[in-house]
């Protein structure tokens, strides 16, 4: 099937948060991540699309397609409810397959970077608060399912390496206010022998957010 995407060299990278969240000038790739089948309704980002066994597919078959009414826009330009919609249409079809905790993780991240950026675009402040409320939501599941996939799965997780996910790890803890335990976490990378400087100077950015707003 055919869907949308984002021509290289048409989305400019100005930048990323203290999670990864990456920003982009003019167009933005996130909207485009999540891929989704017109016909059986099954859902996933890019990554994970075509990691899918005999098993998986028939429990998609069974509990997502014989509700699926294929209304799903698959093309065209992507406005970021179209962009959450779609990420929650592979979150469903991840918790239905029961993919990795890693993967459930990374797609709810990758939605609370889609209502972040949705922010921008607000014109009340209720709307605002009612969008960062659903990102924290968004977050806190991110958080527990990479501490999960952290005890129980092999580097690399979603294509990062170990000091990477902890310093992501740490910074979604500080973002829901968990911060002794993204203390402990970011702590980890700053005395880390394998950690390069470039990763340990990035340790430190997050260590001293963390102090600053636990005072």
């Amino acid at each position: 099937f055919k869907v949308s995407s984002v021509r290289t060299g048409k989305a400019k990278l100005i930048g990323t948060d203290s999670d990864l969240h990456p920003h982009y000038q003019g167009v933005d790739p996130l909207k485009y991540d999540a891929l989704v089948c017109p016909r059986c309704g099954y859902a996933a980002l890019t990554r994970f699309f075509g990691a899918i066994t005999h098993t998986q597919s028939k429990m998609i078959l069974d509990q997502i397609s014989q509700r699926f009414h294929g209304h799903i826009k698959n093309d065209g330009i992507f406005t970021y409810d179209d962009a959450i919609l779609r990420h929650r249409l592979a979150l469903a079809s991840a918790v239905v397959k029961h993919s990795r905790v890693s993967e459930r993780a990374y797609i709810c991240l990758k939605t609370a970077w889609l209502l972040r950026s949705k922010q921008e675009e607000c014109q009340t402040e209720q709307e605002k608060k009612a969008l960062q409320e659903q990102e924290k939501e968004f977050l806190v599941t991110a958080y527990e399912g990479f501490n999960e996939a952290t005890a129980k799965e092999n580097y690399p997780i979603c294509g990062m390496d170990e000091m990477t996910m902890l310093c992501v790890l740490a910074d979604i803890g500080r973002r829901i206010g968990r911060y002794e335990e993204a203390g402990r976490i970011i702590s980890k990378v700053i005395v880390s022998r394998s950690a390069s400087e470039r990763v340990k100077n990035k340790a430190r950015e997050i260590k001293e957010l963390i102090t600053k707003e636990m005072k």
